[in-house]
């Protein structure tokens, strides 16, 4: 496996976790009745799972390459 594959691989996890952790603070903002704080904190999940998307298809595109 090339070492550009593994980075890429890793990186969408990580963008993939901190979607997890804005997810969480969402639901807990929504818990304590701060909707704006909730409604933004959503759309960095939105930008975190769309980056990790895209990263993994560059990760399926490495491998066909190879």
């Amino acid at each position: 496996m090339n070492e550009t594959i593994i980075t890429r691989f890793i990186s969408a996890w990580a963008w993939h976790i901190l979607g997890i952790m804005f997810l969480n603070t969402a639901i807990i903002m929504l818990a304590i009745g701060r909707p704006l704080w909730a409604l933004s904190s959503f759309g960095v999940l939105m930008f975190c799972e769309v980056v990790a998307y895209k990263r993994k298809r560059e990760v399926e595109e490495f491998e066909d390459e190879n």
